[in-house]
């Protein structure tokens, strides 16, 4: 299935477009500039043999992807051009198990006295990061501040990642926080490209990242569920139902590991 579009004269991404005054706007969100339509590439988009997945098919996206196989991408990645900026929203995406909404730059629109309001909050900055040895001698990145949405309000939440379990995927992140400033943000376009960096990258729904991250907790770092429910910031363990899909070899996983600690 093909679609006609307009691409990226610089990186060759598909371009955003909109109406506005019956003149139409391009825009490259990975190049953070307008583009003129003049300069806009005539081309060609479509899923390219990816299959659409549910959002619900936790099973599928576990199957289709594991830590391995995410490994292997973000290298794969970087071999096809991908920017460092790319590779580390992917593997942040799944080492955070957030929603892309809760990364990248978010806007939500609000009537008041008739009048459209649009409140813009920007994504995750680099001053949010910083690194935290336990008392054992085991580092950890902490970031805090990571918003949480899906909740009656806005809330935030601070996020502990292993470097002993999870420093190859880190290195991703890691790269990419080189190259800003202190306070500078990492994303700054909005979830509609995010999705587009997921879908393109892996071939999965940007949730799958998320789904596989919640078991994965258990099998590489030996979580309990109440340690689950507060890392992704959820109010209870009744959203565990959904996201989990614990076999047998996750539970000898857990006790494996609770032996080890005695």
């Amino acid at each position: 299935m093909e679609n006609k579009c307009k691409r990226c004269p610089d990186c060759g991404r598909v371009l955003t477009s909109w109406l506005n005054k019956k003149v139409v706007k391009y825009k490259c969100y990975p190049c953070e500039k307008m583009v003129k339509p003049s300069k806009a590439l005539d081309s060609t988009s479509g899923f390219h043999g990816v299959t659409k997945r549910s959002l619900k098919d936790v099973e599928h996206s576990r199957e289709w992807m594991s830590r391995e196989d995410l490994i292997d991408t973000l290298y794969h990645m970087g071999e096809e051009g991908y920017e460092a900026k790319e590779q580390a929203f992917v593997a942040l995406l799944f080492l955070t198990g957030a929603r892309v909404s809760e990364l990248c730059t978010y806007s939500k629109s609000k009537w008041i006295n008739g009048k459209k309001i649009v409140d813009k909050e920007e994504g995750v900055r680099k001053d949010q990061f910083y690194k935290e040895d336990d008392e054992e001698g085991h580092s950890y990145i902490i970031i805090r501040g990571l918003r949480v949405l899906k909740t009656r309000r806005v809330t935030y939440r601070k996020v502990p990642i292993s470097l002993e379990h999870n420093a190859e995927i880190w290195k991703f992140v890691a790269n990419y926080l080189n190259q800003l400033e202190y306070d500078q943000t990492l994303f700054k376009f909005n979830r509609q490209w995010g999705w587009v960096i997921v879908k393109e990258a892996t071939g999965l729904f940007p949730h799958a990242l998320r789904d596989m991250r919640v078991p994965d907790l258990v099998r590489t770092e030996g979580w309990r569920d109440s340690d689950r429910v507060k890392f992704i910031g959820w109010r209870t363990r009744s959203m565990l139902e959904h996201y989990d899909s614990i076999d047998v070899t996750d539970l000898m996983e857990r006790i494996r590991f609770d032996k080890n600690k005695t």
